[in-house]
């Protein structure tokens, strides 16, 4: 059974946020608003989604978080 997940979304993204639904298959769930997203994060905010992800996973190597990325960090 998945430990985590990280919902995404971007800034101007209308909500409801799905982490309710999330929690019902995971122990931990994070909210992040991902800053200038565009359409696709991977291509057009990458530096965003690694740093994000390094935090997230505790990965060494990972940024201090910022506060766009306090929702990644452990």
């Amino acid at each position: 059974m998945p430990r985590c997940r990280a919902a995404t979304r971007g800034v101007g993204s209308s909500p409801p946020w799905p982490d309710a639904s999330y929690r019902q298959v995971a122990t931990d769930v994070r909210q992040v608003v991902v800053p200038d997203p565009g359409h696709w994060v991977p291509e057009e905010n990458p530096q965003f989604l690694i740093d994000c992800t390094r935090l997230f996973l505790g990965l060494p190597g990972a940024p201090a978080p910022t506060p766009a990325l306090a929702g990644c960090a452990a």
